[in-house]
């Protein structure tokens, strides 16, 4: 039941039954996963969300299968919300690095605060999900990496909402099309 509800309070309530400065390195990286993922769209939950991250998980296995399309239980998912998920958790991801290396410069490489990288990415994915979990060391972080945590909280807050309604509101019916080009990927 413990480890229930704390996978439950992960995705945005900040619960901890547990202490996650005692944690191991393996825990902690569990647990970014899983305050990455988040709730539901549409609920209070931070983090990419678990239908965005369907839908670029469904993308992904079809891709792997060779289908042209992503199809799932008989329907197929539209290219342009393929792209809108893939282009929502590769911004939250680059934030999150930026978030995480600017933390690491402010703790550890200017301060030299005895703190892990991962507990640092521990801490910067909880505010950028807004979850509110904490490894034990925010009231010992300086003042520029709590300054660092507010704007990552922030964003978290208003950012994944204000890109998704950007993307959605960007898209017009197009009278043309570009010429197709191969790329090498892989």
């Amino acid at each position: 039941m413990g480890a229930l509800f704390q996978s439950v309070a992960a995705r945005t309530a900040g619960y901890a039954t547990v202490n996650f400065a005692d944690a191991t390195t393996v825990t902690l990286l569990v647990w970014i996963g899983v305050m990455a993922i988040g709730g539901a769209s549409g609920s209070a939950a931070g983090g990419i969300t678990l239908n965005t991250t369907g839908v670029v998980s469904v993308a992904a296995y079809s891709a792997l299968r060779g289908r042209p399309e992503a199809q799932i239980f008989g329907r197929r998912i539209a290219t342009a919300l393929v792209l809108r998920a893939m282009g929502i958790v590769a911004l939250f991801l680059m934030v999150y690095f930026v978030i995480t290396v600017a933390l690491v410069i402010s703790e550890d490489a200017i301060l030299g605060q005895p703190f892990s990288t991962a507990a640092l990415m521990f801490e910067s994915m909880s505010a950028l999900a807004t979850v509110g979990l904490s490894a034990g060391m925010t009231p010992e972080l300086s003042d520029a990496g709590k300054v660092i945590l507010v704007i990552a909280m922030f964003i978290g807050r208003i950012g994944p909402l204000s890109f998704a309604y950007i993307l959605q509101n960007r898209q017009r019916p197009r009278h043309y099309r570009f010429p197709e080009e191969g790329v090498r990927i892989g």
